[in-house]
């Protein structure tokens, strides 16, 4: 085993500003501290979205915007969804590594949106198979450098609502752009989506006065707060194991701590141990 995957010194890479902490779209290197998917809430939502979706489920949602900042696990969640897609129409992990191949771009910027066509998705009729993918809203696309990353996300979801797109589409938004998308559509003065994205903005709220956000009232677009999701609820599946006891599983593993060196009693890793065994 790695010492740098050894505790107490793997768990400084469980950071949220480590390599470790943070999920870079489709690197299996990334992210992941407890090395899988956790299975949230949020990701029991979306493999039951994509069921839907594979079998024609009438009134799913084709296009789902998770609205939040940054470290919340968008990334992680979406990643884990296109995972569900090939999963569930039985791509032998073609449309992962078709997406994976868009974002090998290291050293330069993963791509604002991807695109994959398959031969078959879905068995709707109404929906193309294709999915297409924004793995961050906020950016520009360095295809159109004119465009503003709000001019993009508004021409998008206008081609969502008036039928010029057919396809799936996955989106990660904060809601700082999400707001300044409405303001765009209303200085444009188009009725239509600045009305439509005003209903986005208050779904996205969260709050217990709220419009309904997974879906929206028209059906196409389905919106989900990532801050409403939380680490020690009580899994739907009624499992008395939250998310942050698997995290507290993971970082108390016996067989992943060091063995004390003949410094233990001023070791650091000493007040490590004490402090995460008694969390």
């Amino acid at each position: 085993m790695d010492n740098t995957d050894c505790y107490p010194l793997g768990l400084i890479n469980w950071s949220g500003a480590k390599k470790g902490g943070v999920r870079q779209p489709f690197q299996k290197s990334s992210g992941r501290p407890v090395r899988r998917q956790l299975k949230t809430p949020l990701v029991t939502r979306l493999d039951n979205w994509v069921k839907n979706m594979v079998a024609g489920v009438d009134g799913t949602s084709r296009a789902i915007l998770l609205v939040g900042g940054p470290g919340n696990g968008k990334t992680d969640a979406v990643e884990g969804c296109i995972q569900s897609f090939d999963a569930e129409i039985g791509a032998n992990g073609e449309l992962y590594s078709a997406f994976a191949r868009q974002y090998d771009v290291r050293p330069d910027l993963p791509p604002r949106r991807s695109e994959v066509r398959l031969p078959t998705i879905t068995s709707s009729s109404d929906i193309e198979p294709v999915i297409r993918l924004v793995q961050d809203a906020t950016e520009k696309d360095p295809a159109f450098p004119e465009a503003s990353a709000e001019s993009l996300l508004l021409s998008e979801l206008s081609e969502i609502l008036d039928g010029s797109y057919k396809g799936i589409y996955i989106c990660c938004v904060n809601r700082g752009i999400l707001a300044n998308t409405a303001s765009l559509a209303s200085r444009e003065n188009n009725t239509v989506m600045t009305t439509f994205l005003n209903q986005m903005v208050a779904a996205a709220s969260g709050g217990p006065s709220a419009p309904s956000c997974w879906p929206l009232d028209n059906n196409q677009i389905a919106l989900w707060p990532m801050d409403i999701e939380s680490l020690v609820s009580i899994s739907a599946n009624g499992s008395e194991k939250t998310i942050a006891h698997e995290i507290l599983d993971a970082a108390l593993d016996d067989k992943k701590w060091q063995p004390f060196c003949s410094n233990k009693t001023v070791c650091p890793s000493v007040f490590v141990n004490i402090v995460v065994a008694s969390t």
